[in-house]
């Protein structure tokens, strides 16, 4: 009976340090996909209003009401670029 509760003792060992890797590798990777930067629009591309003075030249499609429609210009609270929409 000893020889058994002296390899248990071992299996846990090996098993402690199984799971001590397994956790080690799983923050390796999870780590890696955490550094990802995505630019939604881009100001300078399609979606951004640098490309043309109207909505459709720039990857936009508009649906305005009679009232309060949206425009492309400059106004001076542009953050990028020469052109925004207000």
């Amino acid at each position: 009976m000893n020889k058994i509760y002296k390899n248990a003792s071992w299996d846990a060992t090996k098993i402690s340090y199984g799971f001590k890797y397994l956790f080690f590798i799983s923050c390796m990777i999870m780590a890696g996909s955490v550094w990802g930067q995505t630019t939604l629009i881009s100001p300078t591309g399609d979606g951004g209003f640098e490309n043309g003075s109207t909505f459709a030249a720039n990857g936009w499609t508009t649906v305005n009401p009679t009232t309060d429609q949206w425009s492309l210009g400059s106004v001076p609270v542009v953050s990028s670029g020469t052109r925004c929409a207000y």
